[in-house]
């Protein structure tokens, strides 16, 4: 039972890096749609295309950065509540144990799925025109 339980958490795992990833690209593609004017100026005093799309995938590394710490946290929280909790579930308490490696791992996931993110909106931003990307509204 508890091989299940163990596997249902790793997929649950899975499962929030498919969704932070689409919402990470989603916040970055609102992010060039809101900046297109901007990126248009930048464009037009000289920066090249493979410059705005560093500058994508460097927000997408700040936003990752900046919500390590935050996610970390709470999910420990939550690891310790779901642990906490397990005497429900399996009739005996189970100890909360920290693993630093897990920790690490999954925040360097994170930082790589947000990266990885945000190459479809570099790309976009990228690829915008100068005349076009002056005359968005």
């Amino acid at each position: 039972m508890m091989a299940g339980v163990l596997g249902s958490f790793w997929v649950l795992l899975a499962m929030v890096f498919v969704v932070a990833s689409l919402g990470i690209t989603n916040c970055l593609t609102m992010n060039v749609l809101e900046q297109t004017r901007e990126l248009g100026i930048l464009r037009a005093v000289a920066m090249k295309r493979r410059q705005i799309s560093k500058m994508i995938v460097a927000q997408a590394l700040a936003i990752g950065v900046i919500s390590a710490l935050p996610g970390v946290l709470l999910g420990m929280l939550l690891g310790y509540a779901v642990m906490h909790a397990s005497y429900a579930v399996v009739g005996m308490q189970i100890p909360y144990v920290l693993e630093p490696a897990l920790l690490l791992g999954c925040v360097g996931m994170a930082l790589v799925v947000a990266v990885l993110a945000s190459l479809p909106p570099a790309r976009r931003a990228g690829q915008l025109t100068i005349i076009r990307a002056l005359q968005y509204e």
